[in-house]
């Protein structure tokens, strides 16, 4: 199932928290599922999170993947739990997220820097998460 995709690396994603909790864009294109939906499906664990990496350098596909994948409530600013990375996208570099809470510019929860100076940059990939 399809949670997350960035196609072009634009702001789109500079949305608020209601926003987020409901869902956006399209399947086909920029997309996201929806927190609340998201949170809902993984309650129960069992669901194993992978990242569609492609560069656009070089056109190269690349992956992580976590075994352990969990959104929490609301309640819990639905609090991220993630762990067990394989693939061949280097290093981890998603898994110092596991236990942060999420945020956005009008609801900043987040432990190390402020959403509010985040914004979705171009990273030189385009990304589409899922789970299993």
């Amino acid at each position: 199932m399809l949670i997350q995709q960035n196609v072009d690396g634009s702001d789109f994603f500079n949305r608020s928290w209601a926003e987020f909790k409901v869902g956006f864009g399209d399947p086909s294109d920029n997309y996201w599922l929806g927190n609340e939906l998201l949170s809902r499906l993984t309650k129960n664990n069992g669901y194993k999170l992978k990242f569609d990496l492609q560069s656009r350098s070089t056109s190269n596909w690349y992956y992580a993947e976590y075994s352990t994948f969990r959104v929490l409530t609301e309640a819990d600013n639905y609090t991220l739990q993630v762990a067990g990375y394989s693939g061949n996208a280097g290093y981890d570099a998603f898994g110092w997220h596991n236990g942060m809470k999420f945020s956005t510019y009008d609801l900043d929860n987040d432990q190390c820097y402020t959403a509010q100076r985040r914004k979705a940059a171009d990273s030189g990939t385009s990304v589409a998460a899922s789970v299993e």
